[in-house]
């Protein structure tokens, strides 16, 4: 698919206002930038292994941050705590397999069946935050990955929806992601 470049450059802008960067330009635009650029060219070998996605915004992270490592640290983000640093090489595992799963089919996906599984995918990856800063970039790369891997328009998520945004994914969360967890963890499965 091409990509409309203004499109992209929106798509970065608009990511990276939802963590607090509003520059249109710089080292924080221009890696993001680099990154979706690089992402969206190979959206597949991407979406098979997503601390590559990860490695690609190594300048743009906090200290101590290590790119491409998954956390050895406890994480939260706002009033919840994220999965156990133990579980995320398991729980990335099996992100992989999936994406890989639902990626390496001849499948043509509607438009209502891309956006669901980019979202699905989206929405698992920041739940399960496997990195300790830069999940929320990478996970919006994720997203717009399936999107062009699929030949779909790519999904901006604008900063003034960011309240509905951070409620859709505490939704799937509720929903999907910890009842999962929780039964995937019970003595007496």
């Amino acid at each position: 698919m091409n990509i409309d470049p203004q499109q992209l450059q929106e798509f970065v802008h608009e990511s990276n206002r939802i963590e607090g960067i509003p520059a249109k330009s710089g080292m924080y635009h221009d890696i993001h930038l680099a990154a979706a650029k690089a992402v969206m060219n190979e959206p597949k070998d991407y979406l098979s292994d997503t601390r590559r996605i990860h490695q690609l915004l190594e300048k743009t992270f906090d200290l101590g941050t290590i790119a491409g490592e998954y956390r050895v640290d406890s994480a939260s983000c706002g009033y919840r705590n994220m999965p156990d640093s133990q579980m995320i090489q398991t729980l990335m595992q099996r992100f992989h397999r999936e994406a890989i799963l639902i990626t390496s089919g001849d499948e043509s996906y509607t438009h209502v069946e891309c956006i669901r599984l980019a979202w699905q995918l989206h929405n698992q990856f920041v739940c399960i935050h496997p990195f300790s800063d830069g999940n929320g970039r990478v996970a919006r790369l994720i997203l717009n990955a399936f999107c062009v891997l699929y030949d779909h328009p790519l999904v901006i998520v604008r900063d003034s929806g960011r309240t509905q945004y951070f409620e859709e994914i505490r939704r799937y969360e509720d929903k999907y992601f910890l009842p999962h967890l929780a039964k995937q963890h019970d003595p007496s499965n």
